[in-house]
C-alpha cells in the first residue's frame, strides 16, 4: 500500500532501536511491492546494468555508459525515458520516506545515497562495497567503518552482499553474526587469520550461492573455511572458487576435498586459477548432485606441486552433469572421456582441451545423445591454442549426434575435407562449425555451404 510521505509521523526521529528497525523493515517490504509491481499493474524490470545515476542532495543525473556508436541498438541495452523517470521517481519517493529514518542515521543517508552500491535500489535487500583505486587511507577507512556500520544496523534485511573489494578475513564473524538472511554472498580474502573462519557460516541457512576469490601469497585456504562450509551444506547450490595468484604462487586447494562430498544440495561448482590434485579431483567426483562444473586451472610445468600423473577420470563419474568446462592442457585423455560419455548421459555443452585425446575417445561422443554443444579445440580457452595430432578423419566422420547444434574441433591438425562433409551430412541440426587451424580448404567450405544451403537453418562455418 502507497504511502503519502507527507502525512509521516516526524516523531518517529526519536525512535528507539527496536521500533526503529520495525519501520526501517516496514519500509523496505513496502518498498518492495512498490518495485515488484506498479500502481497500474505493469511489471517493472529493474536493471541497473544499463544506466549510471548520480545523486547529489536530491538533484538527479544520469548518463548511459554505452561506448557503441550504433544507435539502432539502444532500444535493447538502455531502458526509455518513461522508464528512467520512474526510476528518478522511485529513488526520491524512498529518499523521502527514509528522511524520518536518516535523522537519528546520518551514516545511513550517506550510504543510500550511493547508486552503485545498490543498496537504496534494490529496496535495502542487496549490498556492494566499493572502493577506486585512488581512494585515500581516509577514505578507505570511512568506506569500511560504513560497511561495518551498515551491516551491524540492517544486516539481517540483506539477502545479497558483495564484499570483494574488502579482502580482510575479520570482516567474517560480524557478517555471521548480523546477516542470517542472506542467500547470496560474494568474499574476495587477501588477508586473513584462520580464527576468523569459525563456524563463519552457522548463522546463514538460507545461503544458496557463494563466491570467494582467493589473493593470499604463501597461504593455502585454512582448515577452519572448509570445515565451515559443511555448516550450509544442505542448502549451498552454487560455489565458485577462484584464485588470483600467478606462477609458483598457484596451489590446489585441497582443504576442501573432505568437504566437497558433504555439500549435497550442491549443483554448480566453479574453480578457476587453482592447481587441480588427484585427492581433490576425487572428491569432486563424489559429487553426485553437480549439474555444472567449471574446472580452469592453470598449473605452470614447473611448479614444484605439478603432478603429471593426474588424471580426471574420476570426473567422468557424475551422472547428473549438464554442463561441464574442463580448461586446462593436462589429464584429459581417453579414459576420462570414455568414462565420461559413458555415465553423462545428461551432457548438452561439453568443453574440453582435448590435446591427447585421440579417435579411440572421439568415438565414445556418440554415447552422448543429447550434446548440443561440443567444443574440443581450444581457441577460446584461457590457456591459448594447443594442437592436436591424434584426432583424425575416422572418428570425425562418424560423428552422429543429431542433437548437436554447435562443434568446435580448431586445431584438430589431421583433419581433411572428407571426413568434414562427411561430418555435416551426418548432422542436421549444426549451426556452427569451427574448423580453424585444420587441414580443411576452402573448397570444402564451399561444399558445405552447397550441402547446408536448404537447411532451414544456414550453417556458419569459422574457417
Amino acid at each position: 500500500m502507497k504511502t503519502n510521505p507527507s502525512k509521516m509521523d516526524m516523531d518517529q526521529i526519536n525512535l528507539g532501536p527496536t521500533e526503529w528497525f520495525k519501520k526501517f523493515t516496514i519500509i523496505s517490504n513496502e518498498e518492495l511491492e512498490l518495485l515488484e509491481t506498479s500502481s497500474d499493474g505493469e511489471i517493472i524490470i529493474m536493471d541497473w546494468k544499463y544506466t549510471d545515476i548520480i545523486i547529489d542532495d536530491g538533484n538527479y543525473t544520469e548518463y548511459n555508459n554505452d561506448n557503441n556508436d550504433n544507435d539502432d541498438d539502444d532500444d535493447d541495452y538502455y531502458v526509455s525515458n518513461e522508464y528512467r523517470k520512474k526510476l528518478k521517481s522511485q529513488f526520491n519517493l524512498r529518499m523521502i520516506r527514509m528522511a524520518p529514518l536518516f535523522a537519528s542515521q546520518p551514516r545511513l543517508k550517506k550510504i543510500c545515497k550511493d547508486w552503485d552500491n545498490s543498496f537504496l535500489p534494490t529496496c535495502f535487500k542487496t549490498y556492494v562495497f566499493n572502493r577506486n583505486e585512488n581512494d585515500s587511507v581516509s577514505e578507505i577507512h570511512e568506506k569500511a567503518n560504513d560497511l561495518k556500520y551498515l551491516i551491524n544496523l540492517c544486516g539481517s534485511n540483506l539477502t545479497s552482499l558483495d564484499v570483494t573489494q574488502y579482502p580482510i578475513s575479520q570482516i567474517m564473524p560480524i557478517i555471521n553474526a548480523n546477516c542470517p538472511n542472506l542467500v547470496e554472498l560474494s568474499l574476495a580474502f587477501k588477508e586473513i587469520m584462520s580464527q576468523d573462519f569459525e563456524n563463519v557460516f552457522s548463522n546463514m541457512s538460507h545461503l544458496t550461492t557463494l563466491s570467494i576469490e582467493w589473493q593470499c601469497k604463501n597461504t593455502t585456504l585454512p582448515m577452519t573455511l572448509a570445515k565451515s562450509l559443511e555448516k550450509i551444506g544442505g542448502t549451498l547450490k552454487s560455489l565458485n572458487l577462484s584464485c588470483t595468484l600467478k606462477g609458483n604462487d598457484i596451489f590446489s586447494p585441497d582443504s576442501l576435498a573432505s568437504v566437497f562430498p558433504r555439500l549435497s544440495a550442491l549443483k554448480y561448482l566453479t574453480i578457476s586459477g587453482f592447481g587441480l590434485s588427484q585427492l581433490l579431483l576425487q572428491s569432486i567426483g563424489e559429487m553426485k548432485n553437480l549439474i555444472n562444473l567449471r574446472l580452469y586451472s592453470l598449473w605452470p610445468k614447473n611448479h614444484p606441486m605439478f603432478d603429471t600423473r593426474i588424471n580426471m577420470y574420476p570426473i567422468g563419474n557424475l551422472k547428473n552433469l549438464e554442463k561441464l568446462w574442463v580448461d586446462c592442457d593436462y589429464s584429459v585423455r581417453d579414459e576420462f572421456l570414455i568414462n565420461l560419455c559413458d555415465n553423462a548421459k545428461k551432457l548438452t555443452f561439453l568443453h574440453i582441451i582435448g590435446t591427447h585425446i585421440t579417435d579411440i575417445g572421439m568415438s565414445a561422443i556418440n554415447n552422448l545423445e543429447q550434446l548440443e554443444y561440443f567444443i574440443l579445440g581450444s581457441t577460446y580457452s584461457i590457456v591459448g591454442p594447443r594442437k592436436n595430432e591424434f584426432i583424425t578423419d575416422k572418428s570425425i566422420r562418424c560423428l552422429f549426434n543429431q542433437k548437436l547444434y554447435s562443434l568446435d574441433i580448431s586445431n584438430c591438425i589431421n583433419i581433411t575435407d572428407k571426413s568434414v562433409i562427411k561430418l555435416v551430412k551426418n548432422l542436421p541440426n549444426l549451426r556452427s562449425l569451427f574448423i580453424e587451424n585444420t587441414k580443411v580448404t576452402r573448397e570444402a567450405v564451399k561444399k558445405i555451404y552447397e550441402l547446408t544451403k536448404l537447411r532451414k537453418e544456414p550453417l556458419v562455418v569459422y574457417y
